[in-house]
């Protein structure tokens, strides 16, 4: 179903698929394992489409690299971001809304993962153990011996990264009278516990922390129902 720029439906909240139905275009940018996911080129998929709303997600897998050296510069970022955004204003139809998700706080899942065990018998620190040899991603958070202030410097990277989606964003909204752009941070201050965290691989969002990620992006959307 493709939602209208200013219509206003309510799903239901917590069912991550029906949250991905009212979106005609979900864009991942960022780098994933090995290749890049250019925004640039999906921004032009929803152009293409003729897409009244997109949710751009974007700077997960920047942050979460194998090694710190692989986590790119502010500025890099930064004219990613921007260049698919110029995509987005130049190509989609007026009235269009585009909708920026920041990115969790990676350093409180690493957290509340601390003590979980792997389908119930592995410590998710031995896990954990296989970023040494690149068999397990976010090296720049999980690795073992990257102490803890390696993962504050991964941290500030989380935080810096939101920073620019957000002030781009907002920068867009200002300049740009034909569209609209909304941006939320609310799930980087959301604090995730244990549960939220998959019990397969002791790191990635588990079925009910899915849920609540839907949850919190629907209701600091431009769509959600104003508080009563």
């Amino acid at each position: 179903m493709a939602l209208g720029a200013h219509q206003r439906q309510q799903p239901q909240p917590a069912d991550h698929e029906g949250l991905r139905e009212l979106r005609p275009r979900q864009l991942h940018g960022g780098q994933k394992r090995g290749r890049h996911v250019r925004l640039p080129a999906q921004a032009k998929q929803a152009v293409s489409r003729k897409a009244s709303y997109v949710t751009v997600l974007m700077g997960h897998n920047d942050v979460c690299q194998d090694r710190f050296i692989d986590i790119p510069s502010d500025e890099v970022f930064e004219d990613r971001f921007r260049e698919g955004m110029e995509t987005l204003r130049q190509g989609l139809p007026a009235g269009a809304t585009v909708y920026v998700v920041g990115i969790v706080d990676i350093y409180r899942l690493w957290q509340v993962a601390g003590d979980k065990r792997a389908l119930g018998i592995v410590d998710c620190e031995v896990l954990w153990a296989a970023t040494l040899l690149r068999w397990y991603p976010c090296g720049t958070m999980l690795n073992p011996l990257i102490g803890e202030a390696g993962r504050q410097f991964t941290r500030e990277r989380n935080v810096a990264f939101n920073a620019i989606l957000r002030r781009v964003t907002e920068e867009y909204q200002a300049q740009d009278s034909n569209h609209h752009y909304v941006f939320t941070d609310e799930i980087f201050k959301y604090p995730f516990v244990e549960s939220h965290v998959s019990d397969i691989d002791c790191f990635h969002p588990s079925a009910p922390g899915q849920r609540k990620l839907s949850e919190i992006t629907w209701r600091h959307g431009p769509f959600a129902e104003p508080p009563k």
